[in-house]
């Protein structure tokens, strides 16, 4: 069966070469551009997995945590942050985060973190 991954954010150049890099790999993926339309499409269908740019989704960090604490708890979340970003000054378990990915990374090193966390 398919894995269908969501990826939610705005910044269309990494979203662009996430999208190729998992499509080639077999994997469905479907963006959308923000928070709230997330919520929308995973009312809609089910997805394995949600990849989000931390730093990059159009939205405040709230509407993101918010979004993260109300999605199903069985969707893993990869996080992709930049290198500046200090993830252990957050609180992991508040953004419902499973793995992170910092920004740039190898294709091998995407592929290895989605076939983890869903297969």
């Amino acid at each position: 069966m398919e894995k269908k991954i969501l990826l939610v954010g705005n910044f269309l150049p990494l979203y662009t070469s996430v999208d190729f890099i998992l499509s080639g790999c077999g994997y469905r993926v479907v963006s959308v551009k923000d928070e709230k339309s997330a919520v929308r499409q995973c009312s809609v269908d089910r997805y394995d997995l949600v990849i989000v740019n931390v730093k990059n989704t159009g939205a405040p960090m709230g509407e993101m945590q918010i979004f993260l604490q109300n999605r199903d708890p069985h969707i893993p979340v990869l996080a992709l942050i930049a290198p500046e970003w200090n993830r252990e000054n957050e609180n992991e378990n508040l953004y419902g985060i499973t793995d992170w990915l910092i920004i740039p990374f190898s294709n091998e090193k995407l592929i290895n973190c989605v076939r983890k966390l869903c297969g």
